[in-house]
């Protein structure tokens, strides 16, 4: 944990984390999950995936079915740092967190349980149409990573549970796959071409 003092504030990790990868200099994609989050379909080509949304900053879930909005989950973010756009909602995602977090999270316990990471984003979001329109909204269905939200799955243990099935079909449905598909060519000293 990065900042505060309760195990929830942990939540807010994501934001320094990505505000240091630009600051490193990244250019590349950036996806993030949240921990109930999993790849569902793992072979999935998430290459031309990511290539044919370059031209946006931040892929993400809309809350709804209202397109465009800032509300959107936070849960499941793919940011394109080689966009200035990506670039800039991380920036001012982190200015509205360290305002916040020297403000109230802190000091504030009422307004500390009020206020979260994705509020703050959706805060960024809100706050400038410019960087909304660098949002790709990705339809629940077509993307290739799924998240079991708390608000259907409240029981923790019932969530990991879920979680580690749900991941273990994933992958044996790799293995199935691998075991149809025809094998690779063999160079001359038996590694695959």
């Amino acid at each position: 944990m990065k900042h505060g003092g309760d195990p929830w504030h942990a939540t807010f990790n994501r934001i320094d984390l990505l505000y240091d990868e630009i600051q490193k200099g990244y250019r590349g994609w950036i996806l993030y999950l949240d921990a109930d989050a999993y790849v569902f379909d793992v072979a999935f080509d998430s290459r031309s995936y990511l290539d044919s949304r370059r031209d946006h900053g931040l892929i993400a879930l809309p809350v709804g079915t209202k397109i465009p909005t800032w509300n959107i989950n936070a849960g499941i973010l793919f940011f394109n740092a080689s966009n200035p756009s990506a670039r800039s909602i991380i920036i001012r995602w982190k200015i509205v967190f360290d305002l916040y977090r020297y403000t109230f999270l802190y000091y504030s316990v009422r307004m500390a349980k009020i206020v979260n990471d994705q509020s703050l984003l959706h805060l960024v979001l809100r706050t400038s149409p410019r960087l909304l329109e660098s949002v790709y909204f990705e339809n629940r269905a077509s993307t290739f990573v799924r998240q079991l939200l708390r608000a259907y799955y409240p029981d923790l243990a019932l969530r990991v549970q879920t979680m580690e099935r749900l991941v273990q079909e994933a992958l044996a449905k790799l293995d199935r796959d691998a075991k149809t598909r025809a094998p690779l060519p063999q160079g001359p000293l038996g590694g695959a071409i």
